[in-house]
């Protein structure tokens, strides 16, 4: 449990559930950072749909997103999560399924490895021309796709659709297009961040 009293104010907004949650990390400072993060959302949430914070019911999908309880409120919300580091990003639909991930420059990973698990063969080609912090650039740029597209369907990095393909050139921040091709009910868009952080928001269509 949190020790101090604003930090256990924001404690009790969570459900039991979560309380579970965020008392598994050993350390203090993330466990309060979970805190934080878990009670923005909710408050964010609660503010959409003009109730107390308190009484926001959330569930989770047999994949184990977040969602709404369903059949509780008036508005259909969904929403997405991500963080990284010390920054989080938030992406809210109404009516459509959405993801969003958020990934830091910084971070050390198996660039290559993890390209070849998750990308088609020209994209990977594409990403091992690169070197340096452009490889990481134009890695990212294609991982927050991938994982902000997963997450929108809900099935995790594992399920859904085979090895995929992105479009890795630059296009203006904020602006929508088709995550694959015209016919796609998946709308893509980078998010303006700092120069540290690369985000992306991919949604439903909705069939427009």
């Amino acid at each position: 449990m949190p020790e101090q009293s604003g930090e256990t104010d924001r404690y009790q907004l969570l459900e039991a559930a979560e309380q579970q949650r965020v008392d598994r990390f050993s350390s203090a400072t993330e466990r309060n950072r979970q805190i934080n993060l878990r009670a923005d959302l909710r408050q964010i949430l609660a503010n959409y749909l003009e109730i107390p914070a308190v009484q926001l019911k959330l569930s989770r999908t047999e994949l184990d997103k977040p969602i709404l309880t369903p059949h509780c409120y008036s508005l259909d919300l969904r929403f997405n999560l991500s963080h990284s580091g010390n920054r989080a990003i938030l992406a809210i639909a109404l009516g459509r399924d959405i993801g969003v991930d958020l990934e830091q420059l910084s971070k050390q990973r198996m660039i290559l490895p993890l390209a070849r698990r998750y990308f088609s063969e020209p994209l990977v080609a594409a990403i091992a021309q690169q070197s340096g912090k452009a490889q990481q650039q134009l890695f990212l740029r294609a991982w927050t796709q991938y994982e902000a597209y997963k997450k929108a369907q809900g099935v995790g990095l594992r399920g859904g659709d085979p090895k995929l393909s992105f479009r890795l050139e630059r296009y203006a921040v904020n602006q929508f297009r088709p995550l694959f091709d015209a016919t796609s009910k998946w709308q893509t868009a980078p998010l303006q961040v700092t120069e540290e952080w690369i985000a992306t928001v991919v949604v439903d269509n909705g069939g427009e």
